[in-house]
């Protein structure tokens, strides 16, 4: 299987460059790291679906607050002015920097996910998956979602190829998918100090 191949090539990498000598305790402690993961990602998984309810309604919440705001934004401003809250030039002021920032992050977080796709795309591309439109738009689109994000496609894409045995596929997936993942925590703080002075 393809999970018989990968392990026996860790071993065998490991005994070549003396990393140990006991094999039989090596496949103990590989099993026994693969159960662990897979213990703590079925517990994630499992807490993520019990969520999945609030975060259903947080969703629906925050969907009908922007809608309001979107809608009525000129009149809970001038509503806010009547009040005393702050003043018609301090309300103007205050619309316009929300205006930026909404922007600038809306124009960010597009940057990074397309720069995201294309390096998942570019290395599924090298490693056999040919489906490069596909992929590239799906892991744009999950770039904005959290939890999942850009490297989830790529994981998936992972473990379709280990378990079609081509752990070679899957293991240069993986690796594939860690880089675009990280990409964005690299690229988006040089973007944030680039326009903090506005």
């Amino acid at each position: 299987t393809a999970y018989s191949e990968a392990e026996e090539k860790i071993i065998d990498l490991g005994t070549r460059w003396k990393l140990f000598n006991d094999q039989d305790q090596v496949r103990v402690d590989i099993r026994d790291s693969i159960a662990s993961v897979g213990k703590q990602a079925l517990g994630a998984f499992s807490t993520a679906l019990a969520s999945l309810p609030e975060i259903v309604l947080n969703g629906i919440i925050f969907a009908l607050f922007l809608f309001l705001f979107l809608s009525q934004g000129t009149r809970i401003g001038q509503s806010l002015v009547r009040l005393g809250v702050f003043s018609e030039f301090q309300r103007i002021k205050i619309v316009n920097v929300l205006k930026r920032s909404c922007f600038k992050a809306l124009i960010m977080n597009a940057f990074v996910g397309g720069i995201q796709a294309a390096v998942i795309t570019l290395g599924s591309r090298l490693f056999g998956f040919r489906e490069s439109v596909v992929i590239f738009t799906t892991v744009f689109v999950f770039s904005f979602i959290p939890i999942i994000g850009a490297s989830g496609i790529a994981f998936l894409l992972a473990a379709i190829s280990f378990l079609s045995g081509n752990s070679t596929q899957g293991l240069a997936m993986v690796a594939v998918g860690i880089i675009g993942g990280t990409i964005d925590n690299i690229i988006r703080p040089f973007l944030i100090s680039d326009h903090s002075t506005d």
